[in-house]
């Protein structure tokens, strides 16, 4: 995951980038460009838990920030989840072929099921 991802569906400047894994910590941003203006962005970390369980930690557009906890992991792909949270219940982050990562949210939403996809493509940090 570490890296700059742009996104599929965006315009440009939307996207992901994730930091080098170091002491334990990944941590990331994301920002989503409409209009040629940032209309949501958050701040992210993934880390060990006091507890010894990975977790995923999320601050959206300024929200207070909530915590899902690990719930599978494999080689290509990471679920956290919190059943308890109004949305998502799930993030899920899915390499999905080379260079192509997509992340997703689902959970219930007003008494049905939802999921947003945003799909990645690796990209050069604006080099």
């Amino acid at each position: 995951m570490s890296g700059c991802w742009s996104s599929d569906d965006g315009e440009q400047g939307s996207g992901e980038q994730w930091t080098t894994p170091a002491a334990g910590t990944l941590f990331g941003m994301s920002r989503v460009v409409r209009g040629g203006e940032t209309i949501a962005w958050e701040f992210m970390r993934i880390h060990e838990s006091d507890e010894g369980s990975l977790i995923f930690v999320a601050a959206p557009s300024g929200q207070d920030s909530h915590i899902f906890q690990l719930a599978s992991i494999t080689e290509h792909e990471v679920v956290f989840e919190d059943p308890a949270h109004d949305f998502p219940q799930r993030v899920i982050y899915r390499l999905t072929g080379p260079g192509r990562l997509l992340g997703r949210v689902e959970g219930e939403m007003n008494g049905q099921f939802r999921a947003f996809d945003f799909p990645l493509t690796r990209d050069s940090c604006g080099e």
